[in-house]
């Protein structure tokens, strides 16, 4: 991807994380430039940025490290499709989640 390309990662999503206890909301928000990739997710335990992100096309790859409820490194892929993104998030011992979401 070149600097004059716009991936259609970019920008903020309101995705939804479906856990054992009950969707999860939170705001993507992603910047694509070069080869670089880089973001945040905004939820009611605060912002965390993401981390090891890699976006090929209309796919973006990432982890979050939470604190609460607990520690767990949650690893997300994740791909676009117009206006909606979708995927799964490995969540460690727990398993795999769906995740849905839209273009905020």
């Amino acid at each position: 991807m070149t600097s004059t390309t716009t991936s259609p990662l970019n920008g903020n999503w309101e995705i939804a994380l479906a856990t054992p206890i009950g969707p999860q909301a939170m705001v993507l928000s992603v910047a694509v430039e070069g080869g670089a990739v880089s973001g945040s997710v905004v939820s009611p335990e605060g912002t965390q940025a993401i981390e090891a992100a890699q976006a090929e096309g209309n796919r973006l790859r990432f982890d979050l490290r939470v604190a609460k409820p607990m520690k767990i490194t949650l690893s997300f892929d994740l791909e676009t499709n117009g206006g909606s993104i979708a995927g799964k998030c490995k969540m460690g011992m727990f398993g795999s989640a769906k995740v849905d979401g839209q273009r905020a």
